[in-house]
């Protein structure tokens, strides 16, 4: 009876694990065929040029399709498209998780102007796109666990006019010194912002407390000093936040410790 109980168990398992591939969200919001001859000459040439920096000979195993002069650049593995007065234009790049090793070119932001999401997460990426400011339809930037080294008030100045973003992250990177106020201040999308493990010094930025469509917020293991952001403790951010992490090798000023107070616990 036993083994019945567990051959029952494994089955539904696997039954579990079928109907959620059958039913998992496509990667791309457009799932269609694509002709290589419409694809935006410029877009084309600059994900060559990217494939290239990053060493696609040497990726893991997302480089399905990448180089291929008869494929559409929006059928390479990890690309995502749309039909734009005749062309196809990139908005999607996930590339996460794949042995991408080198930097962004100069030229990347600027041609490829139409990006929504750009996922390089848990790479060997060593920079932020320079000119980063010219993708100002960008709603994901996930840089997250890259040597991406550097003074933080300098690096992340070109992600403030980014108005769109809703996920915003570079955890587990080297950046130092204060996080910039105003890189937050203009973002009434914002969901995600996961700047953890760096090495940021100062204070928690206050815009932090004025996002209200905030659901997830990290700035733990950095050395930050100061108050924790008053916002956050107001409806409705509080009432959305389903992560928030500001502990761990912090020294923050407790905002509100008393027994019952929300904020006790984190």
């Amino acid at each position: 009876r036993g083994r019945s109980v567990v051959k029952m168990s494994l089955t539904l398992v696997l039954l579990s694990c079928l109907v959620s591939s059958i039913y998992a969200k496509p990667l791309c919001p457009t799932q269609r065929s694509w002709d290589a001859a419409a694809d935006d000459p410029a877009d084309r040439a600059e994900l060559v040029q990217f494939a290239q920096d990053m060493k696609s000979s040497e990726w893991y195993d997302g480089n399905r399709n990448w180089l291929s002069h008869s494929v559409s650049v929006c059928e390479w593995q990890g690309v995502c498209c749309i039909e734009q007065g005749g062309r196809n234009r990139i908005t999607e790049l996930h590339v996460e998780r794949n042995g991408l090793r080198g930097a962004f070119s100069s030229t990347f932001a600027g041609t490829l102007n139409e990006l929504r999401v750009l996922n390089v997460h848990l790479n060997y990426v060593t920079n932020f796109p320079p000119g980063v400011s010219r993708l100002t339809n960008l709603q994901e930037a996930k840089f997250g666990r890259n040597p991406i080294c550097g003074n933080a008030p300098e690096l992340l100045a070109g992600f403030a006019p980014l108005a769109k973003l809703t996920k915003f992250n570079c955890n587990f990177c080297c950046l130092s010194g204060e996080f910039p106020d105003h890189v937050l201040a203009n973002k009434p999308m914002l969901e995600e912002i996961f700047w953890d493990g760096n090495n940021f010094s100062g204070a928690i930025p206050p815009s932090a407390g004025l996002l209200q469509s905030l659901t997830k917020i990290s700035f733990n293991l950095n050395s930050m000093v100061g108050a924790f952001p008053a916002g956050l403790t107001k409806m409705p951010p509080l009432l959305n936040l389903t992560d928030c992490r500001l502990g761990s090798d912090t020294d923050f000023t407790p905002y509100d410790t008393s027994p019952g107070s929300p904020e006790r616990g984190w």
